[in-house]
């Protein structure tokens, strides 16, 4: 019964149109809703990838000053579309749009005018864009691999990612996600804890030196790159990772960054006491 009613919460519900392409979708200048919806898995179920996902999406949508209701569901991973949480609902009138990656929102959010750093000058855009891929290719990739890999972590995370579900599902889930995962990076099996880290560690001196004593990575104000950056370093800081903590902690002035962001110091944003079970079903 319980696999039963898992695989029913797995849809997501059918007023929602989901497309890969959203922003042609949502051709034309639309005022942005009061009702969207951000689904993410509570901290009991979440891994670190998940997490950072999630903060990227809480520090964007926060930072453009567009609302949006949290909504901790400890099956939101079988309600996305692609399997993984964090995903945002919006919805427009009798339509919506359904975003499982940041940077299609970014598009979507920059082609309605709303979007962050527009007073970057030229330069500027192309060294934020660089930094961007540097976190997602290097720091982010780093958080999976801790996540999936490590032999150092993987048994931990199995039995996290279990958490909460019925049998047998706390135990079949995870597996099924970690196969999912290897299947398209079997190159990862070639790396080493050691090797992450060093990758890690240059990532966090090359942030740290961009950042210097600013409040954000450019003096005109926030962009996409801080809700990217603040993200994967929130993600660390609450981490049980000791070797992420402690290369992370020779750079003070990232976890000052984080200390001091608007998001960090609002109640709730963080931790969820309890696993959830809203949205077990389809039904409203």
């Amino acid at each position: 019964k319980s696999l039963f009613l898992f695989t029913m919460a797995s849809s997501v519900p059918p007023s929602i149109s989901i497309t890969h392409h959203v922003v042609e979708a949502a051709a034309g200048r639309l005022q942005w809703p009061s009702n969207a919806e951000l689904y993410y898995l509570p901290p009991e179920r979440e891994l670190l990838p998940d997490k950072a996902r999630r903060l990227m999406f809480q520090a964007f949508l926060h930072y453009t000053g567009l609302s949006y209701t949290e909504c901790p569901a400890l099956n939101a991973d079988y309600m996305s579309p692609i399997g993984d949480s964090p995903f945002l609902v919006v919805k427009f009138g009798p339509k919506s749009l359904v975003f499982t990656e940041l940077f299609k929102l970014v598009q979507f959010v920059e082609s309605q005018n709303l979007g962050l750093g527009k007073d970057l000058d030229k330069q500027e855009k192309v060294e934020c864009e660089a930094f961007i891929s540097l976190v997602k290719m290097k720091l982010f990739k780093s958080l999976e691999y801790k996540t999936w890999i490590s032999p150092t972590t993987l048994k931990e995370s199995l039995r996290q990612y279990g958490h909460g579900l019925p049998w047998p599902l706390r135990h079949v889930v995870p597996y099924i996600h970690y196969i999912k995962y290897i299947w398209g990076h079997w190159e990862k099996y070639l790396l080493t804890d050691e090797s992450v880290m060093e990758e890690v560690a240059a990532v966090f001196k090359a942030l740290s030196l961009r950042l210097g004593t600013n409040e954000s990575f450019y003096q005109s104000g926030l962009t996409t790159m801080d809700a990217v950056v603040y993200g994967c370093l929130e993600a660390v800081r609450s981490s049980s990772s000791l070797p992420l903590l402690e290369s992370l902690n020779q750079y003070p002035n990232l976890n000052n960054y984080c200390e001091n962001s608007v998001l960090s110091q609002r109640k709730g944003l963080q931790f969820i006491t309890s696993p959830s079970s809203v949205n077990l079903t389809t039904e409203k």
